[in-house]
């Protein structure tokens, strides 16, 4: 397709471990070749910090004036339950464009938006609910009062399908879904890519590695179990630390290790001292990207487990898969398409509907009888390099053909141009996320007898909605 002007909203924290970076990071520096990109990030701070970056990254703030002097072609926006994407949904309905779930679950993001800030806005709340799912409003504002896995019923995402021109997501099974659920709606698959953290074999014998694993004070003979923050309960840590409990005497030389920032949502260093396992857990901390292939290097499987889902795209995973670090990972419904060894029979699993790959990638645990799932496939990786071995081959195979920064981008092309060439929507939504954004900025104009520069002033409204050109 032609080249075209893109505005890309994408949280761009420093690169120092505490935040990760947004896995479109990626693929920007290939899209650049084709487009004219502007990145926009959550703050000034996070701008700055990306100075010498090989895209121009501004302060979100700065978007409406800069659209204003030279209107983009298309606005990309990364949207998740995260709180770095939270700068996002202030543009989203404003300037309809090409929406990227990265998670396909909403509701913890819009709960914490409009009723975890300075506002409680217990109406705009039941308001969306019933639009997205048709709770009523009574039943809506008293649902305000709930948090924790409940959120998890009503995914709150109709509104944001119905303000984008398209939609895309990181799974096929996810955007089958969606097509089934809005049919009217634009809806892209694109493969999430990460880079080329090098080659596990190689990594594990590597400067780095080894002056991880002496600093951590990490035996020579452990097999050593790598799990990523932030640790919040949903990433299992309390889980994993029984399960490790359970193998205290039948493998003496397993470590657990998180790397990381805490969040105050778990205890490790006192369920592992309950456990009786205190000794074999080491805590990094934050670890900055450029030293997260040492650490991957320093490990001998990763636990990427995590629920409740909101089905997000897992790229501390697919990193582990780029370089071959075998992996054990939860047996959710987004993961249903991979091939995958089930400890509890040594069988393979594999819905038949992804590409077809002759060995396991990973090994799944069971959210049914998790604990003990994860002991046995704790058990089975750690008792047998060779099955390392071969799941860390396959796994690398497959993020070749499928996750590859390359592979991302060539969706990402192909999505560009299908959200450039459909007009914007034109569906009522509720009255809320359409705000006359210059209210204020008028009222103070109107004290001192002046006007907003007509420019300025959006279109006369349709009945569906209001846009700020």
């Amino acid at each position: 397709m032609a080249a075209v002007r893109l505005a890309w909203f994408a949280p761009m924290p420093p690169p120092d471990g505490r935040v990760p970076t947004d896995l479109s990071a990626a693929a920007l520096p290939r899209l650049a070749a084709d487009h004219d990109i502007d990145v926009f990030a959550g703050s000034a701070d996070e701008a700055r910090a990306w100075a010498a970056w090989d895209l121009p990254v501004h302060d979100a703030y700065d978007f409406v004036w800069r659209s204003q002097q030279r209107r983009y072609d298309l606005v990309v926006y990364q949207l998740s339950n995260e709180p770095r994407h939270d700068y996002v949904w202030g543009y989203l309905w404003h300037e309809p464009g090409l929406i990227v779930l990265q998670d396909v679950h909403l509701h913890h993001a819009r709960a914490r938006i409009l009723l975890d800030g300075r506002e409680t806005r217990i109406a705009d709340y039941a308001e969306e609910l019933e639009y997205d799912h048709a709770v009523q409003p009574g039943v809506g504002g008293s649902l305000a009062a709930f948090t924790g896995t409940v959120l998890h019923v009503w995914p709150m995402r109709r509104a944001v399908i119905a303000a984008a021109r398209t939609v895309a997501v990181h799974s096929e099974m996810l955007a089958g879904e969606l097509r089934h659920e809005a049919p009217a709606a634009d809806v892209a698959f694109i493969r999430p890519g990460v880079a080329d953290p090098g080659v596990h074999t190689i990594l594990r014998s590597s400067p780095g590695a080894r002056e991880w694993r002496r600093r951590l004070s990490l035996p020579a003979e452990a097999t050593v179990v790598a799990m990523f923050g932030p640790f919040t309960r949903s990433r299992r840590v309390s889980e994993t630390i029984r399960a490790m409990a359970a193998l205290r005497e039948s493998d003496p030389g397993l470590h657990l290790l998180l790397v990381g920032p805490a969040t105050g949502e778990c205890d490790p260093l006192g369920e592992a001292r309950t456990a009786g396992v205190l000794s074999r857990l080491r805590l990094t901390g934050a670890v900055p990207e450029a030293q997260m292939p040492e650490v991957l290097g320093a490990a001998d499987i990763a636990i990427c487990s995590r629920w409740p889902t909101a089905a997000e795209t897992p790229a501390q995973w697919l990193t582990c898969l780029a370089c071959g670090l075998p992996a054990i990972v939860t047996d959710a419904a987004h993961n249903a398409d991979l091939p995958v060894l089930d400890p509890r029979t040594s069988t393979v699993h594999h819905s038949g509907r992804g590409a077809y790959a002759p060995e396991p990638i990973a090994v799944i645990v069971d959210l049914l009888d998790e604990v003990e799932t994860l002991r046995l496939a704790m058990r089975r990786l750690s008792g047998d390099p060779s099955l390392r071995q071969s799941i860390g081959r396959a796994g690398r195979a497959w993020w070749a053909t499928h996750h590859t920064p390359d592979a991302m981008a060539d969706d990402y092309r192909a999505a560009i141009a299908r959200a450039a060439a459909r007009p914007e929507p034109d569906v009522p939504a509720p009255a809320h996320l359409h705000p006359d954004v210059f209210r204020h900025t008028r009222a103070l104009l109107a004290s001192i007898g002046a006007r907003l520069p007509a420019e300025l002033e959006p279109p006369a409204a349709t009945p569906a909605r209001t846009r700020q050109e």
